[in-house]
């Protein structure tokens, strides 16, 4: 089993019309750990390679693309980010849709994605697990 912990960052330069600007992901960091590394502290492990990663260059394209080889490697790899059923998740989506061989089971409240299954790759919300008074 693999788990990835992401963030994205984002920008809005790019002015689609008079007052709508395009939101495109310009950073993507993330921390991966498999069951060999989970309880470690090291930086590269031998069964999923260095645990940190910065992407700067095309960011979605690159985290997909990493994601889709790992599946091939881990049996279950488990994506998770920080409010991405709201915001990070979107950009995600939109890599998934728009590629012409992948078909996610979605699970949907309103606009904002609960979970998100591509074969063995399960996306999810840490806020979905913290306790709300």
């Amino acid at each position: 089993m693999l788990f990835i912990f992401y963030d994205l960052e984002t920008r809005q330069e790019k002015q689609l019309e008079e007052g709508s600007y395009l939101h495109e992901a310009d950073l993507c960091v993330f921390k991966q750990c498999c069951d060999t590394c989970l309880n470690t502290t090291v930086e590269i492990c031998k069964k999923c390679c260095a645990r940190l990663q910065v992407l700067k260059v095309k960011p979605i394209d690159r985290f997909m693309e990493f994601i889709l080889n790992q599946r091939k490697i881990f049996k279950q790899v488990v994506v998770i980010a920080h409010n991405g059923q709201a915001f990070d998740r979107q950009f995600i989506l939109n890599y998934i849709l728009t590629a012409p061989d992948l078909n996610p089971d979605l699970i949907m409240r309103g606009t904002k994605i609960i979970m998100m299954r591509l074969e063995n790759v399960k996306f999810l919300d840490s806020t979905n697990y913290f306790p709300i008074a």
